[in-house]
């Protein structure tokens, strides 16, 4: 039990989206993203890549300045993606002969959400922006290695913009996978995928790696943005409760277009409650003993992980006695919480 506690939790918060138009570039990606700039990042480390492999993700660039959303190792290839001022999506490469040689996309705008994708085999380079093969070459390059997302490994051109869904194919992607792939989240199932980091947390200082088990480690803050589509209402956190009172911890309310195959388990402090499935968990006549954190871990059959999770610490306090007519502040508090909060979900 606890080894399958922290399994889940270390899941995080998972999102689905609905699929856009394949080939098309949509506003903002699905789901919470990564905002980066003065140089924060996420420290990765995916040890040597065999070739061929393809590396996809969402970028937002925000400013003009040179800026690198994705940063190699000198030892494998030396790999850097950037934005140049000049408007273009970069690859900065090391080849097997030593050489540097760089591919270039068409200019795109500050300020819009833009998905990078390169192919690199034995044979060459290929560069797909939006969907579309921008540029290509036969350089032949060394095996890559990912160690940062936000800037180069030395910190050096940090990223200006936002950041998602970054992923890792042990195969060489043709365009028609990357066009009907690239608007929507993945299941963590797909043949080829060896990371995926779909920065849906929302919270917390790091990304999980839910295929490849590379936990990714923020270094000067990078900010969390955006909001999940999947789950359409979030539980308050830290309800308070009188004793003697009852109300319920929740509801998580999961959009209408995904509820139906979605389950639910609940934990107190990290024991199972075996018998609580349900999208909101009713506490009858709370006591002190039942104060504590509980966890409710959504899962969706389309999904090979959790696609929401929430900590929900609940408070129970002794009322005091109040005076004549004065209604105590510890029954003051719990009406208000259950007023605020224990409503049931009607669906």
């Amino acid at each position: 039990m606890v080894q399958q506690r922290k399994n889940l939790w270390t899941k995080g918060l998972i999102a689905l989206a609905a699929i856009c138009v394949a080939g098309v570039a949509q506003a903002q990606p699905p789901g919470y993203w990564l905002e980066f700039s003065e140089g924060a990042h996420v420290e990765i480390d995916t040890g040597g890549i065999s070739l061929p492999v393809t590396l996809e993700f969402w970028a937002q660039p925000t400013s003009d300045d040179i800026i690198s959303p994705v940063g190699g190792h000198a030892d494998h290839s030396e790999l850097h993606f950037y934005r140049h001022s000049d408007g273009h999506f970069y690859t900065f490469q090391t080849s097997v002969d030593d050489d540097r040689d760089q591919i270039a996309g068409d200019p795109v705008a500050t300020g819009e959400w833009h998905h990078v994708a390169l192919v690199m085999t034995e044979d060459g380079r290929g560069l797909y922006v939006n969907g579309e093969l921008e540029a290509e070459d036969d350089m032949e390059v060394l095996p890559p290695r990912f160690v940062t997302i936000g800037a180069r490994e030395d910190v050096g051109y940090p990223w200006d913009g936002g950041i998602n869904e970054v992923r890792v194919w042990e195969t060489a992607r043709s365009q028609e996978e990357i066009e009907g792939n690239m608007n929507r989240l993945l299941s963590g199932d797909e043949d080829g995928l060896i990371h995926y980091w779909p920065m849906n947390e929302g919270s917390g200082s790091d990304i999980e790696d839910i295929v490849g088990g590379v936990t990714g480690s923020f270094v000067d803050n990078p900010g969390w943005q955006g909001e999940s589509p999947f789950v359409e209402v979030s539980p308050a956190t830290s309800p308070l409760m009188a004793p003697g009172e009852s109300g319920e911890l929740g509801p998580v309310l999961i959009h209408e277009d995904f509820e139906e195959g979605a389950t639910y388990q609940w934990y107190f402090e990290g024991e199972e409650l075996e018998e609580q499935t349900d999208h909101g968990l009713f506490i009858d006549d709370a006591t002190t003993d039942q104060a504590g954190t509980y966890t409710v871990v959504v899962s969706h059959p389309d999904f090979s992980y959790p696609i929401a999770q929430y900590d929900i610490a609940l408070r129970v306090f002794e009322a005091q006695a109040p005076a004549a007519g004065v209604l105590g502040l510890g029954a003051l508090a719990g009406a208000l919480a259950l007023l605020g909060g224990g409503r049931r979900m009607r669906r």
